[in-house]
C-alpha cells in the first residue's frame, strides 16, 4: 500500500486532472453531490488545470467535446435519474402523490404547457390541442412517456439545450432544502386551482 500511495502522489497534474474527473463522472452518474463536494472538486480542478501545458489543455478540451457530441448524439437519460428522482418524490411529495396517476400526468402537461409558452405557443393553440387529443382514443401510460421524451429531446435540439446538463442542474436544485419546502408549501395552491386527481398528496 506504501508504494501505491507513492505511486499516486507522483502522477503528474494532468494524470491527476483526468483521474478526478473519471472519479467524479462517475460518482455523478448515481445522482447529485453535495454542493460542498462539488466545490471542493471544482477548486481541486482549477488548481490542476493552473499547472497544465498548453498541449495537455488542448487534449483535454478535445476529449471534453468528444464527451459532450457522444452525450447528445446516442445517449440515453441516465437510468440512475428515475431511481434519484422516485425517491425524492416519495420523500418530499409522499407515496400517495408519486402513485397518483392523474396528479403526476397534471405535473407533466403543466411543464409541457410552460415550455409550449416560452417557446412562442399561444393559448388558443394549445386549446385546440387539447380539443385535437381528447377527440382521439388514449394510449398507453408506457407509449406516451416514452413520445413524451422523443419530443423534449427534440425541442432541446431546437434551442440547441443540453437536455441531460439541465436534467443534472435541476436535479440539484430541486434537492436543496428550500426547494423542498417550497414544493410542499405549493401543493394545497395547485390542487385548489386544477384538483389533483384522486388519491392524497401533493404535486410538484
Amino acid at each position: 500500500m506504501e508504494g501505491a500511495c507513492q505511486m499516486t502522489s507522483e502522477k503528474s497534474p494532468f494524470a491527476k486532472y483526468k483521474a478526478l474527473t473519471e472519479q467524479h463522472l462517475a460518482r455523478r452518474a448515481g445522482g447529485p453531490l453535495p454542493m460542498a463536494e462539488e466545490l471542493r472538486i471544482s477548486d481541486e480542478l482549477m488548481e490542476l488545470w493552473k499547472q497544465l501545458s498548453e498541449v495537455e489543455r488542448a487534449e483535454l478540451e478535445t476529449r471534453f467535446e468528444a464527451r459532450k457530441q457522444a452525450l447528445r448524439s446516442g445517449a440515453r437519460l441516465n437510468p440512475h435519474w428515475q431511481q434519484t428522482i422516485g425517491s425524492w418524490a416519495r420523500r418530499v411529495l409522499g407515496d400517495a402523490s408519486l402513485q397518483n396517476r392523474p396528479e403526476r400526468a397534471l405535473r407533466v402537461a403543466e411543464e409541457a404547457v410552460e415550455l409550449a409558452q416560452c417557446m412562442g405557443v399561444e393559448a388558443d393553440q394549445l386549446h385546440r390541442l387539447v380539443d385535437y387529443v381528447y377527440a382521439r382514443p388514449p394510449g398507453t401510460p408506457e407509449q406516451e412517456i416514452a413520445g413524451t421524451l422523443v419530443t423534449l429531446y427534440a425541442a432541446a435540439v431546437s434551442v440547441g439545450a443540453d437536455a441531460e446538463e439541465e436534467l443534472r442542474r435541476e436535479v440539484e436544485r430541486i434537492h436543496r432544502p428550500e426547494i423542498e419546502e417550497k414544493v410542499r408549501r405549493r401543493q394545497a395552491e395547485k390542487r385548489a386551482i386544477i384538483g389533483g386527481g384522486s388519491g392524497s398528496g401533493g404535486t410538484r
